[in-house]
């Protein structure tokens, strides 16, 4: 199953990163602004001595993000970014309470709505086009909701439907939300750095619309306009005055021009200039926005395949043996991809039986910022997969999995921007779209009976009738294909370029935002269940993890019950939530314990062997235990159990009930010499008491030099939402 275009391919360097003079960059815990990015790395100035600077090569920090030593914080510097820090505690949608969280993304739904219908030119800013266009809009959200809610269920069911804006309130909220880069951090009820504007709700409104004339084809300047507003609110505060109401307060010229000023740009070009002269200087609106660098622009998508339908216009259905054809039946999986629209690479994959859903999604997001090379190493492609990276704007179809309030909190904790084009315009999604079609088309031309003979599995007895699909096969199957072939194949959007050169081109040429590190990783996509704090600290699937801030946090929430994040694919660190919404990373208790890099299935197995070995767990030690990990790491199995290919989705409850099955956690006497079964008890195992006494330092900073980098090889309270107006 090889094209013929497969080029022999030669190791290169990882992309390097993308670092912009609005990124704030930790490294080592030492704070830095980038200055410059060259040919073969990076310029910082240090936060802590402005006159100081360091030149870090991009094997560097490509070796520190490794190492979960750099940490880089998108956009830190902009003003908006600024603004937000002074007003809210937390980082992300994800770490907001759930009511909260639900009601900025429900404000969030109307404002990104809005803002497409002004695009489409469906709607202008006055009243009563918002008002027709929020009625529009709210029958969509308010089904959307319903959806969420269970509407589909029992008569009688109560399900909640939020009273919709009004247009004074809309404006309101898509002034934060525009004044703060479209984060909708800015649109979290009665807080923010904004405040109310110096004039009456309704003085401000008058002004706010003669300034909205200034997207129109008379093209007036400023000044013309500020004059006709004058003009009007005279002639407007007589007729008021005559009627016994009281008049208009006036705004100045400053704050005028501010009206102006924070109108949509596209909204202007439109009015200014025509529909199409704005499409060409703002990219085709109804055919994909124009993009130039790698992740500025992914499209992703769902689709359920009919192996059986695809096989027959393939015209390999009739090489496949009956026992293949038996086994193919009426398969029908889903598959979740996302691709970069730059260059055409698939960045993310998932080939499930499972329907559509949150979980879904964000794991699909979760592929497209991590290394994927594990995937291509367990698929035994030529190609690694090694597009990585973190994405400027998603763009999705209006699906459940898609519109959950999870998916959304995720892609706002990447600093993203979730993009749902309109109905009826799929050319919106275009590339996403082609490529359903090509996987469809080529994929299944290149199995035969005897390629098609792995994805078959066969049951002891009467093989034919107990053949079945391989999901995981099936998975190793179509990444193969994708990377060696796909990936290598001229690609006629890309002027005949294949999409792994055209990665290699840009991203040497722009660079690529870099993922986000271990623990930014783990507190954005981690897997939550609850736990409470211990003495020994927090117990997840039967390890204890302990901290100084861990017993500090210990002593507000008592007996309640906490949020901690897992990230399953590495657990040498959890994520315990704090009052203020932050998350505390927090190691294993014990030493000698090395769990970094472990995935939750290399533990699981690891444990299941132990108990089998020893049946007095106290003759174990954590030498053992990482013996025996290591064992299983090295097995035939590790490589796709890694992988996780056609695997279901781990959610807490899972975590719960391994946690249930162990019986007891283990606990390692002091020194970590040994393990023995916990009693159950809450008993100070380590000797950290709450009674005052000191508990042991955190370990050092680790300082040590830098590794040579390895070469890889081939990524309505809502009336406070006015940004300060001063006079």
């Amino acid at each position: 199953m090889r094209s013929r275009h497969l080029l022999s391919l030669v190791a290169t360097a990882a992309a390097p990163f993308r670092l912009t003079e609005f990124d704030k960059v930790t490294i080592n815990g030492v704070e830095y602004r980038p200055e410059h990015m060259g040919e073969f790395g990076h310029t910082l100035r240090r936060l802590d001595h402005d006159d100081v600077f360091e030149s870090f090569s991009h094997e560097e920090i490509h070796t520190l993000h490794r190492q979960s030593r750099l940490k880089v914080d998108r956009g830190w510097f902009t003003r908006t970014s600024a603004r937000l820090r002074t007003s809210q505690k937390v980082e992300s949608l994800p770490d907001l309470p759930q009511e909260v969280l639900r009601t900025v993304l429900w404000r969030q739904a109307f404002c990104d709505r809005f803002l497409a219908m002004v695009q489409e030119r469906k709607a202008t800013r006055s009243d009563a086009s918002m008002a027709a266009a929020i009625a529009a809009i709210n029958r969509n959200v308010a089904a959307d909701l319903l959806r969420r809610q269970g509407g589909s269920g029992r008569c009688g069911t109560v399900l909640e439907i939020p009273v919709p804006p009004r247009p004074s309130t809309l404006r309101l909220w898509l002034k934060a939300y525009r004044d703060t880069g479209f984060d909708p951090l800015a649109l979290i009820p009665g807080k923010g750095g904004n405040i109310r504007p110096r004039k009456d709700a309704e003085s401000w409104e008058f002004a706010a619309r003669h300034a909205e004339e200034y997207a129109s084809s008379e093209r007036r300047t400023k000044s013309a306009l500020f004059a006709q507003y004058n003009a009007a609110l005279a002639i407007e505060n007589e007729r008021r005055l005559t009627e016994g109401r009281l008049p208009y307060q006036s705004v100045s010229h400053r704050t005028f021009d501010k009206m102006v000023d924070a109108i949509d740009p596209f909204h202007v070009a439109v009015g200014r200039e025509g529909w199409e002269k704005a499409r060409r200087m703002f990219g085709a609106v109804n055919g994909g926005k124009f993009v130039t660098r790698p992740l500025e622009r992914i499209e992703m998508d769902e689709m359920q395949f009919d192996l059986h339908v695809l096989l027959i216009k393939a015209g390999v259905w009739s090489s496949l043996s009956k026992e293949q054809q038996k086994a193919v039946g009426k398969l029908r999986p889903w598959l979740s991809l996302a691709i970069d629209c730059a260059t055409r690479c698939i960045l993310a994959m998932r080939l499930t039986m499972d329907a559509p859903s949150p979980s879904s999604a964000i794991a699909t997001l979760e592929m497209v910022v991590s290394d994927k090379s594990h995937l291509s190493a367990a698929a035994g492609a030529k190609t690694r997969w090694d597009m990585a990276g973190t994405f400027d704007e998603v763009v999705m179809d209006s699906g459940s999995a898609f519109i959950a309030d999870l998916t959304k909190g995720v892609i706002a904790a990447l600093k993203a921007r979730a993009v749902y084009p309109p109905a009826g315009l799929p050319e919106m999604r275009g590339t996403v779209e082609r490529i359903f079609g090509t996987l469809q088309r080529q994929f299944t031309r290149n199995f035969t009976g005897q390629t098609f003979e792995n994805v078959v599995a066969k049951g002891d007895y009467d093989s034919e009738e107990n053949a079945s699909i391989d999901i995981e096969e099936l998975n190793r199957t179509l990444i193969l294909w994708v990377l060696d072939c796909y990936h290598n194949t001229p690609h006629a959007g890309l002027a005949g370029e294949t999409p792994r050169n055209a990665w290699l081109r840009l991203t040497k040429q722009y660079g690529a935002a870099p993922p986000p590190n271990a623990t930014q990783r783990r507190n954005i996509f981690g897997i939550v269940c609850e736990r409470r704090i211990q003495a020994g600290g927090v117990c997840v699937l039967g390890i204890h993890y302990q901290s100084r801030e861990l017993q500090q946090l210990r002593r507000t929430f008592r007996n309640q019950a906490v949020r901690v994040r897992v990230d399953r694919f590495d657990l040498g660190a959890i994520s315990v939530q704090a009052p203020d919404g932050q998350w505390l990373s927090v190691k294993p208790a014990v030493g000698g314990l090395d769990l970094a890099g472990v995935t939750w299935r290399e533990w699981r197995a690891a444990t299941e062997e132990l108990r089998r070995r020893h049946a007095d767990m106290a003759k174990a030690s954590a030498s053992a235990v990482n013996a025996a990990i290591l064992a299983i790491r090295d097995s035939s199995t590790a490589a796709a159990e890694r992988a996780e290919l056609g695997k279901v989705i781990l959610r807490g409850e899972d975590f719960d009930a391994f946690d249930r099955k162990l019986g007891k956690p283990f606990e390692f006497v002091t020194g970590g010499q040994g393990i023995e079964e916990s009693d159950g008890e809450d008993d100070d195992i380590f000797g950290w008491t709450d009674g005052g006494a000191a508990l042991p330092a955190g370990p050092p900073m680790d300082r040590t030099p830098l590794p040579e980098p390895a070469a890889d090889v081939d990524d309505d309270a809502c009336e406070d939402w006015v940004t300060e107006a001063d006079e």
